[in-house]
């Protein structure tokens, strides 16, 4: 069995149709990565990372997955009680396993299940 490595990332813009507090983006993108995890895991784990880094000025937050149903979260003093008007998000997942247009399709199915995300993709 030939195991592939695919390696993808996407820098978006997000553009919600309202301002979004710290722990609704911190939701959002856990939830993201959740979804990824889940699907790209192998007996309980994924075969490699998921991570995504969030900023809006000198805020960030950055996310890490690397099993189903954990994320792990550090951000910055400034990100917790804050709100966000258009926060960049680059996303990050590299995984063995799927080849990379599974993995791509992968990725852009679980950023348009995205809610408030009104964005470009690309990277």
């Amino acid at each position: 069995m030939h195991l592939h490595e695919a390696a993808v990332s996407r820098a978006l813009e997000l553009r919600p149709p309202r301002p979004l507090k710290a722990c609704e983006v911190e939701g959002m993108v856990s939830q993201l990565l959740l979804g990824l995890a889940e699907r790209l895991s192998v007996k309980g784990v994924v075969p490699g990372h998921i991570k995504a880094f969030v900023t809006e000025g000198e805020r960030y937050a950055a996310f890490s997955c690397t099993k189903p149903g954990k994320v792990v979260t550090r951000a910055s003093k400034e990100w917790s009680g804050s709100v966000f008007l258009k926060p960049s998000l680059r996303l990050n997942v590299v995984v063995f396993g799927p080849g990379k247009g599974e993995v791509e399709e992968l990725v852009e199915r679980c950023l348009s299940e995205l809610p408030h995300l009104r964005g470009e993709r690309g990277l």
